[in-house]
């Protein structure tokens, strides 16, 4: 691939395409990761206020885990402009392979969050209902 720009072009490749594809998926990503980072530090001040403090050390770990993301990922993209240097299919291969890995990672962690988010919204809401 000659260049990182996610324009795609007629004669692009499919292992052009994948890695601009994956290069917008990886900043949506990041982008994503930095709104949960704000959300977080909501979710925090709101445990804190209504719900004395229950939440705040299962929020924290996820700030943490969000953070340690962030950086594979920011780390990963910054990576990403050595693909105009890839010169064979395994290089190709291991870029695209390491951005599998990191899906799986987000993905998990998505999971796990939003889980948490219900548990805390569940909590919230029976809180809330009881000083009604």
């Amino acid at each position: 691939m000659t260049s990182l720009h996610t324009t795609v072009y007629a004669h692009d490749t499919e292992v052009d395409l994948t890695h601009k594809i994956n290069t917008i998926e990886l900043q949506n990503w990041i982008i994503h990761l930095q709104y949960v980072k704000k959300e977080i530090n909501h979710l925090v001040l709101i445990c804190n206020t209504v719900l004395e403090g229950k939440f705040v050390d299962l929020f924290e770990e996820k700030q943490a885990k969000n953070d340690k993301l962030l950086n594979i990922l920011n780390s990963s993209k910054r990576s990403r402009a050595n693909i105009t240097e890839c010169e064979d299919t395994l290089c190709d291969m291991a870029f695209i392979n390491d951005h599998e890995g990191f899906r799986k990672s987000y993905m998990y962690y998505l999971d796990s969050y939003r889980s948490l988010k219900e548990h805390f919204f569940i909590e919230f809401t029976n809180t809330m209902g009881s000083k009604v």
